[in-house]
């Protein structure tokens, strides 16, 4: 979503985003891989919009042909 009518005053900030990622093989061409985030909003975010930080998390299995 563009953000418009954004404050003159609005910080220049946007954030940060710490992750972890790993990855495991299975063997027979299989592995599992995963990933959890956290974005923690700066003053940008705070100033124009929702300032609520982020979490996410995913999970995926992988395999060669």
């Amino acid at each position: 979503k563009v953000r418009s009518g954004i404050p003159a005053a609005a910080g220049s900030y946007v954030g940060q985003e710490v992750s972890l990622a790993g990855k495991y093989d299975l063997g027979g061409g299989l592995s599992a891989e995963g990933a959890y985030a956290r974005f923690y909003s700066g003053g940008y975010v705070d100033d124009t919009g929702s300032a609520d930080d982020a979490d996410w998390l995913y999970l995926q299995l992988c395999f060669k042909l």
